[in-house]
């Protein structure tokens, strides 16, 4: 899991907060921009090819999401390039996933996560702030983010199955 607003908030490094009001006079140019008919701007789009140089110079977690978003195998879709709306971000600066969690109260939430996960500490995070008495967390041995996606020998099922057989109880 991950908090998007948090990680949008602080994205490349702008923790600074004159960089996140330059961003977000940016991001309102664009909209009245594209409301005006002209070019939407898009960010962070996969390269269509990814040469090895490319690939070897990458992060590991850009490297997890590559192997995902990138391979037609798995979350790769033709008409998909991975890019976003720049208008987007004005709204993901204001998300915060946790602004209702008293709501949960009596409830129950499961969180999974693999031990190996680089958004782990965003699932510690919804722990901590989720009513304790109604959150479960369930760490997958060795599993990384993308891994709870779609590999079936980590995805949990059984824990799945006993958790919601216990919700229709």
């Amino acid at each position: 899991m991950y908090n998007i607003g948090e990680n949008y908030r602080t994205m490349f490094g702008m923790r600074d907060t004159d960089q996140r009001i330059d961003m977000l006079k940016e991001t309102g140019e664009q909209r009245w921009n594209a409301y005006a008919g002209g070019e939407e701007k898009f960010m962070m789009e996969f390269p269509r090819k990814v040469t090895p140089e490319i690939y070897d110079n990458l992060d590991p977690v850009s490297k997890e999401f590559f192997d995902y978003y990138l391979d037609k195998n798995r979350g790769r879709h033709q008409y998909s390039t991975g890019a976003m709306n720049m208008n987007s971000l004005a709204a993901l600066f204001n998300f915060d996933p946790y602004i209702n969690a008293d709501l949960l109260k009596g409830r129950k939430a499961l969180i999974v996560c693999g031990t190996e996960a680089h958004s782990r500490a965003y699932s510690e995070e919804a722990y901590a702030k989720l009513p304790r008495e109604c959150t479960e967390i369930y760490w997958v041995e060795g599993a990384g983010h993308c891994d709870l996606y779609d590999d079936k020998t980590k995805i949990p099922f059984e824990k799945f199955a006993s958790f919601f057989g216990e919700m229709t109880k």
